[in-house]
């Protein structure tokens, strides 16, 4: 449940909350969590390689973009602090899916970036709320194809701007998006383990006002 206190929540977890309120279920508020947390490391994920790419190449297309990615993700929390749940789910998963196009494009398949792929696979199913379940479906589906895609067609997705180490890259990449899942997957079970305690709390709370009423 979102904790009225502000003043005494820790900073990371007011940003978590953005959003979630009294008034959604229990559920609700699980995805609301998981979006906010997801674009939260995507924001740091993103931050990450303009830095890499900032300190190791003299190309600002390549920082470039990866600041502005991290732009768009900040905008989840926006969305999801306004109300418009669709929306940031939507828009998380949009901007995921065009940095693994635009890199695919830059830095080719032989960077590695073909792997979050299967976070886009996962990572929709647990964004959106149940009234986007079809848009949900929708992206899944199209980061199922695109690593079919990629995978199949590999040979056809050279570097257009061979400016860092393929084995690097491949080691960041494959490596940021194991912790990434790691990360999402333990998260989605301390929110699954807090809704448990939440519902059998209220559960006791209601069994009590039961004895109490008609004692």
């Amino acid at each position: 449940m979102p904790n009225n206190d502000k003043s005494k929540t820790p900073i990371f977890q007011r940003i978590v909350d953005i959003g979630a309120a009294d008034e959604f279920s229990i559920t609700e508020n699980r995805y609301l969590r998981i979006t906010n947390i997801a674009s939260i490391l995507g924001i740091l994920f993103m931050v990450m390689w303009m830095i890499t790419a900032f300190w190791i190449t003299d190309s600002s297309l390549l920082y470039g973009s990866n600041g502005l990615l991290a732009l768009m993700f900040s905008f989840v929390l926006l969305f999801n602090g306004k109300g418009w749940r669709v929306l940031a789910s939507t828009w998380f998963n949009a901007t995921s899916y065009i940095g693994i196009i635009l890199f695919l494009y830059l830095l080719g398949y032989s960077s590695g970036v073909w792997v979050i792929c299967f976070i886009m696979i996962v990572t929709p199913y647990m964004t959106f709320p149940k009234s986007g379940r079809k848009l949900a479906i929708g992206f899944s589906m199209l980061g199922f194809l695109t690593l079919i895609i990629s995978v199949g067609l590999q040979s056809k997705f050279n570097a257009h701007y061979d400016v860092l180490d393929p084995y690097l890259l491949q080691m960041l990449n494959i490596s940021t998006t194991g912790l990434i899942c790691l990360t999402i997957a333990w998260t989605l079970s301390v929110l699954i383990d807090r809704s448990e305690e939440s519902l059998k709390a209220e559960r006791k709370d209601q069994m009590t006002f039961c004895i109490i009423f008609f004692l």
